[in-house]
């Protein structure tokens, strides 16, 4: 290469360090100094709002479609009118009700049935108990009440992700083509480096930050330098994600020297709430980045990390439960009790371990829009890193925090009905399906136990009826002998 060639090369490779350069400042100062000062910009709800609208027409653009399909194929077909999907529309689309259609146990069908076909003749009741028996087997084979808990929510409409297509793309027109193509080169193209480089900040400012702290001798400004360093390390996060959280209730915001208990969607979820205040984390230690996050968090703030050997030893767990909470200065612990990730549409079983160490807990309630990004990790499908690159291209993480007024064990209560008292409480104030499951049956078989308790949900029916049939022969008797007489 000629002189003036490498003066051009080294021309345009300066203003390329030059650009990338004043491009990470900019966005270093965009997240880190409002994240310092605790305020948001407003460009993000900005563009939460820009989305309802594109989405609304992109809906709209399906319905149009299949109208017309109609009428291509039957001329007494009905034009389909046009109505505006408002924000209330799209999660009324996506909740409990309209995603899970059976939400009804063979003990509830039993009592249903126990109230319809009793007056009915015995041949009736015979015929319908075994097609009733054969259907719920059936049903539970088809989609049982636990699997569908562990798949991505499904949206009636489309949100322009072809991880969440209900749309063909054999079927786009040209118009609702330059809008993907445009979605998916601004996803790809300026959401995705621009998060990365702040999940970059976020990791850079957690390592000097919580250094800095972990080596601070005076105990009371200690304490205020973590405090300081977690939540700005984590609003820094949270503007990675392109989340917009909306707290509600923050009058029942825990307090030190407590528990939190809350439902489980994702590894987010602690980013999700501790952008307000921050939390204690208890868990499992892990390798890779998952470990390496843990290690740093641990410098400056007292966590309870466990080996998988020391979790099956419940009263090595209680007592570090215990003791955290005896210290005010402590941040409050926070626990998921169902022990996995659950897609966001139900609350499965809560684990009584947590409940058996204090007899006061904070509930809070996590919903997620699944309209903006799926926030639900499957764990057994996709690793950490494969899941942050689908968190980082989506349009952006929704969600809404419902803290709930603090609960105390009941007099006699065991840990048992008192956690599933507060998941009732949790499953209630996000709009979830209260189910009766332990998470881990993705994982394991069914125990004996719970097979027994279906066992004799059946029995319970089967002997309504002989007790309800042996009541009405005696009253049949009674009656015949007092015409007799």
């Amino acid at each position: 290469m000629t002189d003036d060639q490498w003066d051009t090369l080294l021309f345009w490779m300066e203003i390329w360090i030059k650009s990338v350069l004043w491009y990470c400042l900019i966005i270093s100062l965009l997240s880190l100094v409002p994240a310092i000062l605790g305020k948001e910009l407003g460009f993000r709800r900005k563009y939460i709002d820009a989305l309802y609208l594109i989405f609304n027409w992109a809906t709209q653009h399906m319905i149009d479609d299949k109208t017309t399909k109609l009428e291509e194929n039957s001329n007494e077909a009905p034009r389909t009118k046009k109505r505006l999907i408002t924000k209330e529309a799209m999660d009324e689309l996506t909740s409990p009700e309209t995603i899970i259609d059976r939400n009804r146990s063979i003990s509830q069908l039993g009592r249903l049935r126990r109230e319809s076909v009793l007056e009915r003749p015995d041949h009736v009741q015979i015929v319908e108990d075994v097609v009733f028996f054969l259907s719920s087997g059936i049903e539970a084979i088809v989609e049982d009440e636990v699997t569908q808990c562990f798949h991505s929510q499904q949206i009636r409409g489309w949100n322009l992700l072809a991880r969440t297509n209900n749309y063909s793309f054999m079927n786009l027109g040209l118009r609702m083509s330059i809008v993907w193509i445009g979605g998916f080169a601004w996803r790809w193209m300026i959401i995705f480096p621009w998060r990365l480089v702040v999940c970059i900040v976020g990791c850079l400012w957690m390592m000097i930050t919580m250094s800095i702290v972990s080596v601070i001798g005076h105990h009371s400004m200690r304490l205020k330098a973590a405090y300081w360093a977690n939540i700005v390390t984590y609003r820094i996060y949270t503007r990675a994600l392109g989340a917009v959280v909306n707290y509600h209730a923050v009058e029942n915001l825990p307090m030190n020297g407590s528990v939190c208990v809350a439902n489980h969607t994702t590894i987010l979820d602690v980013i999700t709430l501790s952008n307000h205040r921050p939390y204690a984390l208890i868990g499992q230690s892990h390798g890779g980045a998952l470990g390496w996050w843990q290690k740093r968090l641990a410098r400056c703030t007292k966590h309870i990390w466990f080996e998988r050997t020391e979790l099956r030893d419940r009263q090595i767990v209680t007592n570090k439960l215990r003791e955290h909470c005896a210290d005010s200065d402590n941040y409050p612990l926070l626990i998921f009790p169902e022990g996995t990730c659950v897609n966001n549409t139900s609350v499965l079983q809560f684990k009584k371990g947590s409940f058996e160490a204090c007899d006061r807990v904070y509930p809070v309630a996590i919903k997620y829009n699944p309209w903006f990004g799926d926030a639900y990790w499957n764990s057994s499908q996709y690793g950490m890193m494969h899941y942050l690159m689908r968190v980082f291209t989506s349009w952006a993480i929704v969600a809404d925090v419902y803290y709930l007024p603090v609960m105390h064990r009941r007099f006699s209560e065991s840990p048992i009905n008192f956690a599933n008292r507060c998941k009732s409480e949790i499953a209630q104030a996000g709009g979830l399906v209260d189910r009766i499951w332990d998470g881990q049956l993705k994982r394991t078989r069914v125990k004996q136990g719970q097979k027994d308790e279906i066992k004799e949900d059946l029995a319970k029916i089967l002997d309504d009826r002989l007790v309800y049939k042996r009541k009405l022969d005696k009253k049949n008797s009674y009656l015949s002998s007092e015409e007799e007489s």
